[in-house]
């Protein structure tokens, strides 16, 4: 088991967790037990993805021994890295498509929106510059993804901080900050107010 982490330096960094963090007995632990008491050590593996600080996360299950992290930063970059576990706990591949540009300003919002194409992962992202992007990921093959920006479109919302995906047959993007705004998914990456 690990534990990914995102911080101001850009960097995403694994750790491997302690097994006592996923077999804590929630009714039996002890009162002064806190998840300041759990030291991790040093970090197992890390990539820089960003300039500097990471400002939104999300992570999504590609198989069972490979994830895709998409990071938002403060460097206007989009950054998804496809970590692949080997089976015998032995190592990481990994590789980072950075999408420079993304937005016109630090992002900070990130949401998977369902994809009804399981060879198709599909995310909004949101920044400071008051847009609402949707983006489509195709894993071509354990190194290469193709990545496509399908909508932009203007938000109302300021100081964009948050995002959501709710719904299954409704489907709305609601964006939160200064204000909040929902949006109706009406189709493949098709967004309406």
């Amino acid at each position: 088991m690990y534990i990914l982490t995102t911080g101001t330096d850009g960097y995403i960094v694994l750790w491997k967790a302690p097994h006592r963090v996923f077999s804590m007995d929630r009714e039996n632990a002890s009162q002064t037990e806190s998840a300041n008491d759990i030291k991790l050590g040093k970090w197992y593996w890390r990539s820089r993805t960003h300039q500097s600080s990471i400002k939104s996360t999300i992570t999504i299950r590609t198989s069972p021994e490979s994830l895709l992290t998409i990071t938002g930063g403060d460097d206007n970059a989009l950054g998804l890295t496809h970590t692949e576990f080997s089976s015998d706990g032995g190592g990481i591949l990994s590789s980072t498509t950075r999408i420079p540009k993304a937005h016109a300003s630090a992002i900070t919002a990130l949401a998977e929106i369902p994809s009804p194409d399981p060879q198709r992962i599909q995310f909004a992202s949101s920044s400071n510059d008051q847009r609402l992007k949707l983006w489509s990921v195709v894993l071509r093959d354990k190194r290469a993804l193709e990545v496509k920006k399908e909508v932009s479109i203007e938000t109302a919302v300021a100081d964009v901080s948050g995002m959501i995906v709710s719904g299954e047959s409704d489907m709305r993007v609601v964006v939160s900050g200064v204000g909040m705004e929902a949006w109706k998914v009406t189709g493949p990456m098709t967004v309406v107010r």
